[in-house]
């Protein structure tokens, strides 16, 4: 029932949030890390995709809130002193990561997979929305058929989007595939390839990937 004027998928998160508040991430489907100020409480309230695909940072200093997809937002922010966490640092010593909601700045955090936080009145309040659950039975492999069919369903789903897309493009067999279905998908749509290059030849598949997209 809700009119919203514009085409970008973006654009159904506030009626996404009015109706169902802080569960809205629940109905999101794919990558995403996405921030919502509700003026009527007040309260900001970030969420994470389920995967983790997409970064999200914040940090709570007083009354006032930050938040970036990337560290170095918050590092532009001359008003937040960013000082080094050495347990964070002995972590990734340990595990070669920093695990969320660890990061190499104390005070400063990142939003878990699939994991929704609330800050209101400086307080702040973590849920997790969705957790990975392992099968107790052993299943058995899906047929090449459902795979294509939920294979096909989600690369159309992930291009079906207002702007112009492209693929990350290796030439090796994930990233081929995933260019070839979503030429198929969307044969109207013009598709722009990326991939990265290596001095270094036995690093570099720039050819392989060239010859790729060529062929697509």
């Amino acid at each position: 029932g809700h009119v919203i004027p514009q085409e970008t998928d973006i654009a159904v998160i506030p009626a996404l949030y009015l109706e169902h508040g802080e569960a809205f991430a629940e109905h999101l489907i794919g990558a995403f890390a996405v921030a919502v100020w509700d003026p009527r409480i007040p309260r900001v309230v970030l969420a994470r995709d389920r995967a983790g695909e997409k970064p999200l940072f914040y940090t709570v200093r007083g009354d006032e809130v930050a938040f970036a997809s990337e560290l170095a937002g918050l590092a532009t922010d001359l008003d937040i002193p960013l000082e080094i966490d050495p347990e964070a640092i002995a972590g990734y010593l340990r595990r070669g990561c920093f695990v969320a909601p660890a990061t190499p700045f104390r005070g400063v955090f990142r939003v878990k997979p699939g994991e929704v936080v609330t800050i209101a009145a400086g307080q702040v309040r973590t849920r997790r929305f969705w957790s990975l659950k392992f099968a107790a039975d052993p299943q058995a492999p899906p047929s090449e058929e459902a795979f294509d069919g939920i294979f096909r369903a989600a690369v159309a789903r992930q291009s079906d989007v207002a702007v112009p897309c492209g693929v990350f493009l290796s030439g090796g067999l994930d990233s081929s595939l995933v260019a070839a279905v979503a030429r198929s998908v969307r044969p109207d749509r013009p598709l722009t390839a990326f991939t990265i290059r290596f001095d270094e030849a036995s690093y570099d598949e720039g050819s392989i990937a060239s010859s790729a997209a060529a062929e697509l």
